[in-house]
């Protein structure tokens, strides 16, 4: 499980159980520099070791931790998109795997839907693909999953309209595991 601390913390934390119903956990900090821990998506690596995409609200953007055991007593943490803008709102992470990171979420300042591409389970140098909707705005929540193949599908809000009056589910599919292009439907 994973959660954001109170608004007077402002930190991210992972919540470790130490049993089936999560009577006992064990609390982890993550990171506490400033406020950081929004929008956050966890996955498990193939040894349990969790990954984490989040928002850093103090350096508005895309950031990951990779844990170096399932108890995450140790872990890297990694700028992912510091490009302009709010990149980072409403993320969603899926693992190939070979436990690669792709991340969905959305640059809040430009409504774009965004992809980061990791490639190596460290993230070192992501791509990072940008999608703009021609008939909308993406203003809410992403939802990523990965074909067998490792191609990237996504889930996304795009909002229409001056001022924005309506929302419609959309489906981008993209052409390969780098998504080159991305096809784009509405729901």
């Amino acid at each position: 499980m994973l959660f954001r601390s109170d608004k007077t913390k402002e930190d991210l934390r992972l919540a470790l159980c130490n049993n089936l119903t999560c009577t006992d956990a064990t609390i982890r900090m993550l990171q506490s520099t400033f406020n950081v821990g929004e929008y956050t998506s966890l996955a498990l690596t193939s040894t349990n070791n969790p990954v984490i995409s989040y928002f850093n609200a103090f350096t508005n953007d895309l950031w990951l931790i990779m844990c170096n055991n399932p108890s995450c007593s140790t872990h890297v943490l990694r700028q992912i998109d510091n490009s302009t803008g709010a990149n980072g709102w409403y993320t969603s992470l899926a693992l190939t795997k070979t436990n690669i990171p792709v991340i969905s979420y959305v640059n809040n300042t430009t409504n774009t839907l965004k992809l980061a591409i990791c490639n190596n389970p460290l993230c070192t140098a992501p791509v990072i693909r940008t999608f703009e909707a021609t008939s909308g705005l993406v203003t809410g929540a992403t939802s990523l999953a990965l074909t067998s193949t490792n191609v990237p599908i996504i889930g996304f809000n795009l909002s229409y309209g001056t001022p924005l009056v309506g929302t419609n589910l959309s489906l981008g599919i993209c052409s390969n595991p780098t998504c080159t292009s991305l096809t784009i439907s509405t729901i």
